[in-house]
């Protein structure tokens, strides 16, 4: 294979509190809402490395790895899969199934919910506008960012940000 990574992909739900509780600091620091969001990815990269030293895990497929990791890196980018899979060298079909096989979600669903995050992120630490927040999460236009953030969350982007000022 050309690259030489490895991951590990364990089936708990250990690391979600501490990530949440990190999101929730950066929620209550807007000045270092970047700063932490990335301390808590650092700290997620970190338990999946530490977690790979374990034999109860399962070893990724390296083009795997590597299509998860462009797609974690083009968080604030329009994210094109079939340039993902030429870019590690399988199809779109295969990416699919394995990413569905190893981390039980679909690329697409992955990509949505990864931006959703960042969205309420922006949203209660932010006072950059939905239209705003839709165009530098690349989403079409803004009313299509509101409809999946509502369907994802139950909420609408105004809602969710006035759910955050009242819980300060």
């Amino acid at each position: 294979s050309a690259y030489n990574v490895t991951a590990t992909v364990f089936h708990n739900n250990k690391v979600l509190p501490i990530l949440e509780d990190l999101l929730s600091l950066a929620k209550q620091n807007p000045d270092y809402n970047l700063f932490c969001r990335k301390t808590a990815l650092a700290l997620h990269k970190i338990a999946e490395s530490i977690s790979g030293q374990s034999s109860q895990g399962t070893v990724l497929p390296d083009y795997l790895v590597k299509a998860k990791e462009d797609i974690d890196h083009a968080e604030f980018k329009k994210i094109n899969l079939n340039e993902i899979c030429r870019g590690v060298g399988i199809s779109k079909p295969q990416l699919i199934r394995s990413f569905k096989t190893y981390y039980n979600v679909t690329p697409y669903n992955y990509i949505l919910n990864m931006k959703i995050q960042s969205a309420k992120l922006l949203l209660t630490a932010t006072n950059l506008t939905v239209k705003e927040i839709a165009y530098k999460l690349k989403f079409a236009d803004e009313y299509y960012f509101s409809n999946r953030f509502k369907q994802v969350t139950g909420l609408s982007p105004l809602h969710y940000r006035k759910k955050g000022e009242e819980s300060d």
